[in-house]
């Protein structure tokens, strides 16, 4: 008989604090899926191993992309990329090391490739301009770090568009909340060092530059 089903009075403090966690990392997945459907995010690619997954947006602002001379303009059609934190590699209860990292680069890369292979095999998408990547990160120096590696990948910041009013802070906080509750849910190990609140960043690739970067004869990203 599992825990579950055992009666409450005889389950253990440390088992019933296992099946508190196993309820909640339950409900977090379930919540998560839901709000996949409602913003229209959708897999790209079958393979485990594909890090993030998009959604087809119009872009509400101008933005320049300077190294590849394009300029995107409210209403340009843009792709979101999403984490699949279902499908980042499991990360050591000591934290994120090198090793990992050298697998996450790997993994990141494959998935941009499949990217373009997989916008190119689908003419619904043939008016996208740019991608881009929203990340909350927990720390200035993560931050920077995840600034490097994007950059690396030809993805360059923008700042985001700034937002005020009485619930910013608010929204602030719940959303820092459930950034923790996914990182929790999916890969506990990458929570070791990092913050609760989130500093967040909008990054940015033209389309043409990530062809020529990730398409078929595309040259491999800088290391």
């Amino acid at each position: 008989m599992n825990a579950l089903h055992r009666p409450w009075t005889s389950i253990t403090p440390s088992a019933a604090a296992r099946t508190a966690a196993m309820l909640l990392r339950s409900g977090v997945r379930t919540i998560d899926h839901g709000l996949c459907r409602l913003e229209g995010i959708r897999e790209y690619s079958d393979d485990e191993e594909c890090l993030f997954r998009i959604a087809a947006m119009r872009s509400n602002r101008r933005v320049e992309c300077a190294s590849s001379n394009v300029v995107i303009v409210p209403g340009d059609l843009i792709l979101d990329l999403h984490l699949a934190n279902d499908r980042v590699p499991p990360a050591d209860p000591r934290g994120p090391g090198l090793v990992w990292a050298q697998r996450f680069r790997r993994r990141m890369r494959k998935s941009f490739v499949d990217l373009a292979v997989f916008v190119r095999s689908h003419p619904e998408f043939a008016e996208v301009r740019a991608v881009r990547a929203r990340c909350a990160i927990s720390a200035p120096v993560g931050y920077r770090k995840i600034a490097r590696l994007l950059a690396s990948f030809g993805l360059r910041p923008v700042p985001p568009a700034r937002r005020s009013g009485p619930f910013r802070r608010l929204f602030d906080i719940v959303s820092s909340l459930w950034l923790w509750a996914m990182v929790w849910t999916y890969n506990a190990g990458c929570l070791r060092g990092r913050r609760l609140m989130r500093q967040r960043g909008d990054f940015w690739i033209a389309w043409p530059e990530f062809v020529r970067r990730f398409g078929e004869t595309g040259p491999p990203a800088r290391a």
